[in-house]
């Protein structure tokens, strides 16, 4: 009937001109008030966009989440957390590789870390190679956690704090015979998500040392607590049935 509201939700799909942005769908409710028969309602619904339907003054009110449309096509920073960094995020750890951990990058993403086993590389293509090489073949069966997580929309950095978990038990090129040790070792990612939503830096912070240390791949650089254990059994008179446990079976002994 005449001078009823009319709520009108609409889905709406914007192309963006440049062809680095992504394309923009978002959903909006337009709320019109006026009066008019129910021929003019029905132009309304037609015309909305494009004229005033017989001339009539009309009151509009639109209903739209401009923020989250507008985070989308890179106009303003998002607030929560960059799919493609956290899906980067754990294909990576999950040893995917270049092939799947490319789509979540730009093509020339580069790749730092102050840490002795990733020295010479500086991409982002070489590190998910080399991450693949250690999670699916020198430590098959490895695994991950991710503890926690940010984004800074200021500085469009994602960090993410995670704990690897492994044992060597594989042959890896350029690394040593399987120790069958296994390490638990903490790093952190920060990455920078460029405007087009991917990541186009990531920077790695890690005590490698403490982690080839646990494996068996650099001599550890505190003192072994067997030896330690063994020192003191000894000292204080506990005989083999203590000592034993800090020995290999045919430990030898010698003295001037």
């Amino acid at each position: 009937s005449a001078g009823r509201t009319l709520d009108i939700f609409m889905d709406f799909q914007l192309r963006h001109t440049s062809p680095w942005r992504p394309n923009m769908s978002t959903t909006c409710m337009w709320r019109l008030v006026g009066k008019w028969t129910e021929s003019q309602r029905c132009g309304i619904l037609h015309g909305l966009l494009h004229r005033w339907v017989g001339r009539r003054q009309l009151r509009i009110t639109k209903v739209w989440h401009s923020a989250w449309a507008a985070a989308q096509v890179g106009w303003t920073p998002p607030t929560s957390m960059p799919a493609d960094a956290a899906h980067l995020f754990h294909a990576c750890e999950s040893g995917k590789g270049w092939q799947d951990c490319m789509h979540y990058c730009t093509h020339d993403a580069s790749f730092d870390a102050q840490a002795e086993p990733l020295k010479d590389i500086k991409t982002m293509h070489g590190y998910a190679e080399w991450m693949k090489g250690i999670a699916v073949v020198a430590m098959p069966g490895s695994r991950y956690e991710l503890n926690a997580q940010s984004f800074d929309p200021e500085t469009r950095t994602a960090t993410f704090f995670g704990t690897f978990r492994g044992t060597h038990t594989g042959h890896l090129h350029g690394f040593p015979a399987p120790t069958h040790k296994s390490m638990e070792t903490q790093y952190v990612y920060n990455m920078h998500v460029a405007p087009c939503g991917k990541v186009d830096r990531i920077i790695k912070v890690w005590h490698s040392a403490w982690a080839a240390a646990q494996v068996g791949w650099t001599p550890a650089t505190s003192m072994p607590a067997d030896a330690a254990h063994l020192f003191h059994a000894c000292e204080s008179g506990k005989g083999w049935q203590e000592c034993m446990h800090y020995c290999t079976h045919d430990a030898s002994f010698d003295a001037q």
